[in-house]
């Protein structure tokens, strides 16, 4: 408890304040009946920083979420045969090689779906590579039957706008 005078605190059961001697009233002297400080939960306490780092805490969970999510989906086009044979396609070309140089190696970034169904489905892809001379990406269009897979377009498109096609020169989708 504190002096009413000098503010000293002043110890329980002391009739005087030892800073400056004013005699304490029967209220102020400890022990007497003093009221007790109201206590409060820890968020009432602690509200001006956990509120803040709550809602830091809730963003960055969602933001693990959808990386999780991107993550999966990437994998899922890369692992996909219809990706693997289109890259696989693109790094055996000459002049694939000539335009890009090697190694060529994939982006991250894939665009386009890719549906399968038991033996069928369908691919539209966008596969981003690039090598020590230069970039470009994979652009294909594929339909899946009997388990293989009939490539409708199968080209690069080079950053300076040329087009390599990778399919061969027969009329008609190909298949691998």
């Amino acid at each position: 408890m504190a002096c009413a005078n000098c503010g000293y605190e002043v110890p329980a059961g002391t009739a005087n304040c030892p800073s400056c001697g004013q005699a304490l009233t029967s209220g102020q002297v400890a022990g007497a009946g003093a009221a007790q400080p109201e206590s409060r939960g820890w968020l009432q306490r602690n509200l001006k920083w956990a509120l803040p780092v709550g809602c830091l805490g809730i963003l960055l969970l969602f933001a693990l979420f959808v990386g999780g999510i991107f993550t999966a989906v990437m994998t899922s086009f890369r692992s996909s045969d219809v990706y693997q044979q289109a890259l696989a396609l693109a790094r055996a070309n000459p002049e694939v090689q000539q335009a890009l140089g090697l190694p060529i190696e994939p982006g991250w970034m894939v665009t386009g779906s890719i549906n399968v169904a038991g033996s069928g489905g369908d691919a539209n892809l966008a596969i981003p590579i690039s090598g020590p001379r230069g970039a470009g990406s994979i652009r294909l269009q594929a339909k899946k039957s009997a388990g293989k897979w009939e490539y409708q377009q199968l080209e690069v498109v080079v950053t300076n706008g040329s087009k390599i096609d990778l399919l061969p020169a027969t009329k008609g989708p190909t298949s691998f």
